[in-house]
């Protein structure tokens, strides 16, 4: 006995086809860009323009004194807002949003931008 699909019915499974592609695809970028941000580094401006050795040594030096003179210091939030105005509103509009993480003792800030739909 072989199964027939209606048109109706190859045109859903396509639809859903897709739909699976479309999220797998979406959950990949949004897994490879947080994996992006937990590595991001803000790098020391004294290093920028070392040799690679030079780098090195500041940069283990650099760890020790930030992790001696930031002993308890801990990491916090910041939420940035970017406001707009327009005339005919009553109050200010938020264009975007990004949630920074600071993490003072690794010399890192992750960001996270939140899309305003309009």
């Amino acid at each position: 006995m072989r199964f027939k699909l209606t048109r109706k019915q190859t045109i859903l499974c396509l639809i859903i086809l897709v739909s699976c592609l479309v999220t797998i695809t979406g959950v990949y970028i949004a897994y490879y860009v947080k994996s992006k941000i937990d590595n991001m580094i803000i790098p020391d401006p004294s290093t920028i323009d070392a040799t690679d050795e030079d780098r090195a040594q500041k940069d283990r030096a650099g760890k020790e004194d930030r992790r001696s003179n930031q002993k308890g210091a801990e990491s916090f939030y910041v939420l940035v807002m970017g406001l707009d105005y327009r005339p005919g509103h009553q109050s200010m509009l938020t264009d975007s949003l990004v949630v920074m993480h600071v993490v003072p003792m690794e010399s890192m800030i992750k960001l996270l931008s939140i899309g305003i739909l309009k």
